[in-house]
């Protein structure tokens, strides 16, 4: 599911056959939805955003319903009003992601700046938000994170794009793309205390085994996601990798500077050892010459492919949005590929129908296809966006 636009009439959410056929779309006038998620219901999830706001950044997260109507709204303005005093500063946007949590609990992912000895810092936060309650625990990077850890500066420190719920420790995985890591975070179910239990990417927690680091670490990374069914222990874990600024080799050479391989993206599924603190690439599609500066996903779907969001590609496709299914293979086949013409598709995802407890027959058959949607229509492949 994500924002697409049909000709010059902005639709807010596509839901398309894997023919590239528009079933359902949602149309919110002058707002963007950034991102939107199926709930249990049957209503979706979304961080409503103005037209011309920057990607990620919104005003309210709103539910709706199919006909998109406004079920719950909750605005910047009623929960900065709810969190004064909290973070020692008026937040400055709701952005990029939320979280629906088992108990109907929403993690709301915000940012707030911070002067820091004469230097405007961004940081985010999260807000365990009751419906009932309004905020009932949250945390902030400025109070967890060290300062000197800033590979792209301090204007825009961390940059989270995602949380997400891991159910077997009812902690919390933060991905922070500014700094080129992603983060488990003692959430406990709301009673934990914030700390940090691990960071994973070059200079975090774990270890990669010779011949991985510093390449396979993670870079500018979008959408963590659990392959494994246990979320805790010995799990396997997988990032859409941008790969800004990748670091190539054992002398820390920097992608795409002179005299040095250009930067691409991937798909890595690391086994990460969370005791022992180890971490090995299990499986990874190497999407070079693909290089997606920014966005997109990568989802494990129920045949055991991988679907790939390729978002914001600046070397082969610039201007579309590139999916595609991919065989879990040491070398990944082509299934399925949806191009997406002028416009960015920030995140997608397969589903299997638009309501609940029902599975629609697929309409994908045997063989690599590729859909190429006329320019007069942006769609997306059997998936929601």
């Amino acid at each position: 599911m994500e924002p697409l636009v049909s000709g010059q009439t902005p639709l807010a959410a596509v839901a398309t056959d894997l023919e590239g056929n528009v079933i359902w779309y949602c149309d919110l006038g002058a707002t963007n939805a950034l991102p939107i998620k199926p709930l249990p219901n049957g209503h979706y999830l979304l961080l409503a955003a103005p037209p011309l706001a920057a990607a990620g950044v919104g005003n309210d997260f709103q539910e709706i319903d199919l006909a998109c109507n406004v079920i719950t709204d909750l605005p910047l303005s009623t929960v900065n009003a709810a969190v004064s005093g909290i973070f020692g500063a008026q937040l400055s946007t709701l952005h990029h992601d939320v979280a629906a949590l088992p108990n109907g609990h929403w993690i709301l992912l915000v940012n707030y700046n911070l002067t820091i000895n004469n230097v405007a810092v961004g940081g985010d936060a999260l807000i365990d938000w009751d419906p009932q309650k309004g905020p009932v625990w949250t945390w902030s990077t400025f109070d967890h994170l060290p300062l000197s850890h800033a590979p792209y500066g301090l204007t825009d420190w961390t940059h989270s794009n995602a949380v997400v719920y891991s159910p077997t420790d009812g902690n919390l995985i933060l991905s922070m793309r500014n700094q080129n890591w992603v983060i488990k975070i003692n959430y406990d179910n709301g009673a934990g205390d914030g700390s940090i239990l691990w960071t994973l990417g070059d200079g975090g927690s774990f270890t990669l085994p010779p011949g991985q680091a510093p390449i396979e670490w993670n870079y500018g990374q979008h959408y963590p996601t659990f392959v494994s069914p246990n979320t805790a222990g010995v799990i396997s874990f997988m990032v859409f990798n941008d790969g800004n600024s990748r670091l190539m080799d054992s002398n820390n050479d920097v992608c795409g500077t002179p005299g040095v391989a250009a930067c691409y993206s991937s798909v890595p599924i690391f086994q990460l050892d969370e005791s022992a603190k180890t971490a090995a690439v299990l499986w990874e599609a190497n999407l070079s010459p693909y290089f997606s500066v920014c966005c997109g996903d990568a989802l494990l779907l129920p045949n055991g492919d991988i679907e790939v969001d390729i978002a914001y590609d600046q070397t082969v496709t610039p201007g579309y949005s590139d999916i595609e299914e991919l065989t879990q293979t040491q070398t990944p086949e082509l299934v399925w590929e949806m191009q997406i013409y002028n416009q960015l598709a920030y995140l997608g995802m397969r589903i299997p129908s638009l309501y609940p407890d029902q599975i629609w027959p697929a309409t994908l058959q045997s063989g690599p296809r590729r859909i190429q949607p006329s320019a007069q229509r942006s769609n997306d492949g059997g998936d929601l966006r």
